[in-house]
């Protein structure tokens, strides 16, 4: 990745590296990069019954510092922010930045959303149908 950044003359920081693995992030993020654990898509009878348990599996990989962001299905943003997750930095709270995608909806009613005016959400990715299809 270091390569491709030096060829591309491409800073890492502007990449994101995402993973369900957040130790194996670790190296990325002290080379640089963007990290971001990608939460898994919980089904809805799993997260009612095990939410306080994922809500701390989560907590507890923010804590390692292994990532900057966490990514997740947007049907997951109310439980993510409902949770709180962040950081302290120099005695301060810190929100932990959220990247989000919502393929079933296209450009225009993702802006629509409460995640889209949200500042702790970072990025939207979301599904279009081209005309080459």
């Amino acid at each position: 990745m270091q390569r491709l950044c030096l060829t591309y003359d491409i800073s890492p920081s502007q990449l994101i590296i995402e993973s369900h693995n957040y130790k194996s992030l670790d190296v990325f993020k002290r080379q640089g990069f963007f990290t971001s654990y990608y939460v898994p898509y919980y089904e809805s009878k799993i997260l009612e019954t095990k939410a306080q348990t994922i809500r701390d599996e989560i907590h507890t990989i923010v804590q390692s510092g292994n990532i900057s962001a966490l990514s997740f299905p947007y049907y997951l943003y109310d439980f993510i922010k409902d949770s709180h997750f962040g950081y302290y930095e120099n005695s301060q709270w810190v929100d932990m930045p959220l990247l989000t995608w919502n393929e079933g909806q296209d450009w225009w009613q993702n802006m629509q959303t409460q995640a889209f005016f949200d500042p702790q959400v970072k990025a939207i990715l979301v599904g279009e149908q081209g005309l080459y299809r």
